[in-house]
């Protein structure tokens, strides 16, 4: 009769935490307690150990000792996961996933490769009840997403499978389409970084909408390009799937054509909360595309005065390093200020300027839950940045974290946001690092610190600010009433 483990970490050599910290740890906190382990204490902690402690252990033991941490791990429950990070001690481990039933299996970044995963596939023939399984950074290939999947197939329980940076291509892909489809309690798929191109997507969309129980499902630096991207969207959006909630498709050279695809294909409001399109060069046609998709789906186009605009789900989202430049900026801009329920945008790499800066300050006016904008390296002036201020000068503004690191703003603009301190409430931290603002831009924050008191990070590293304005930076944060603001300028 297996007993239920759930966390446990075999690590390579790990010092034992002294007696005395460990004792502390387990009187005043009875949850997760971190344990590493030698075969110089581990009787010790086996002996001291309670039921009802969810203990995550890290140990490097000799072999009788080992027999002893198996014979305790077959006879008691514990909340314990299975983490082998030394490669060499996978195969002498797998005694204690064939004697064992895990819940969550952990053997990431182990280059586990094709051959060993056999062997761990048939450690695991008996093992029912594996809620979670981690693969990711193994190399396994497409002979070894064969093997899993028909370890899957015994595995009806699995709700977290990440197979991440394993290089099994189309072929993999197809395999895995074949059995992910019958795991009912699928929740959260990650195969990114796998060399996928259009066929493999193709297949895989074709099961997509029988998950009906998947919620995340990262696709991340593949090769699906535009037919690969419209085939699992499509499949995706045609039942109106309600639990995915969190999409991944960065880094899949999607392109404007793709999004054009897209938006043609998608017959649905998009129900995603969290949409990741990093790296795609969707570009400004793109971008108009996207605008579209994020409408609430109407026969008119965007452009009609009767469509009505709703962004009714999403929350998060990801579109940097997709070169949409001003004019696709201004299309989104129109959206963003509707949608209602949106709190983080990252815009960085865009290459939006000071007009694209102006244009998203105006959707400040109507959208009042934005709390995280990024908008690293856009090249934004002096006036893109006065524009961003004035937006978020109005008082029913939300937004919390502000990233215009490596642009242009300088020392007007450092002025403007200082100037922003005195009267924005909800900003907490403020990125204007490489932004050449120089001591008398230093200088203008120096002036208004003292009567912020809700910012608790200010980054202006490499700005060319000398040691006397470092100095008087660094003496007017110690006098602060704030003692909680990090200011970083070297």
């Amino acid at each position: 009769m297996f007993s239920t483990v759930k966390k446990i970490f075999l690590l390579d050599i790990l010092e034992a935490i002294p007696d005395e910290d460990w004792r502390r740890n387990w009187i005043c906190f009875e949850k997760t307690i971190m344990l590493r382990m030698t075969s110089k204490n581990a009787q010790h902690i086996i002996d001291k150990m309670q039921l009802h402690v969810n203990v995550c252990l890290k140990f490097n033991l000799d072999d009788e000792m080992f027999k002893t941490m198996l014979s305790y791990l077959s006879n008691y429950k514990h909340n314990v996961s299975l983490k082998i990070i030394n490669k060499g001690m996978i195969v002498s481990h797998l005694k204690v996933i064939e004697q064992v039933e895990l819940i969550n299996l952990n053997l990431s970044c182990n280059d586990i490769g094709p051959k060993n995963i056999n062997f761990i596939a048939f450690a695991l023939r008996n093992n029912t009840s594996l809620v979670s399984l981690n693969l990711n950074s193994n190399n396994i290939g497409n002979t070894g997403v064969a093997t899993i999947s028909q370890l899957l197939t015994k595995c009806k329980k699995i709700s977290c499978l990440k197979l991440n940076s394993n290089n099994i291509g189309d072929i993999g892909a197809t395999d895995l389409s074949k059995v992910i489809s019958q795991l009912n309690n699928l929740a959260f798929l990650d195969i990114s970084n796998n060399k996928i191109g259009p066929i493999g997507a193709n297949d895989l969309a074709q099961v997509l909408n029988q998950c009906t129980s998947l919620t995340s499902l990262k696709l991340y630096d593949n090769n699906l390009g535009p037919d690969g991207v419209e085939s699992i969207v499509d499949k995706l959006t045609q039942t109106q799937n309600t639990s995915l909630t969190d999409l991944n498709l960065s880094f899949n050279m999607i392109g404007p054509d793709g999004m054009k695809k897209l938006s043609k294909v998608i017959c649905y409001p998009l129900l995603i909360t969290n949409l990741h399109l990093f790296g795609n060069n969707i570009e400004s046609d793109g971008a108009t595309s996207l605008a579209n998709i994020l409408v609430q789906f109407h026969t008119e186009t965007l452009e009609s005065p009767m469509v009505t605009v709703q962004c009714p789900a999403l929350t998060s989202l990801n579109i940097g390093a997709n070169q949409i430049g001003p004019n696709g900026t201004e299309s989104l801009s129109r959206i963003f200020e509707h949608c209602t329920s949106l709190t983080s945008i990252d815009f960085s790499l865009n290459n939006i300027g000071d007009n694209g800066a102006t244009s998203l300050a105006t959707m400040f006016g109507n959208n009042k839950t934005l709390t995280h904008l990024n908008l690293y390296y856009n090249k934004i002036g002096p006036k893109g940045g006065t524009s961003l201020v004035n937006g978020l000068g109005q008082q029913k503004v939300a937004i919390k974290y502000l990233d215009l690191g490596m642009n242009r703003i300088g020392q007007e603009g450092a002025s403007s946001f200082a100037e922003l301190l005195l009267q924005n409430k909800s900003l907490t931290k403020l990125d204007l690092s490489h932004n050449n603002i120089g001591d008398i831009g230093a200088n203008h924050f120096s002036r208004v610190i003292p009567y912020n008191t809700s910012l608790t990070l200010l980054n202006l590293l490499r700005n060319n600010i000398g040691d006397i304005e470092i100095s008087n930076l660094s003496r007017v944060i110690a006098n602060t009433q704030s003692k909680s603001l990090t200011c970083k300028y070297i």
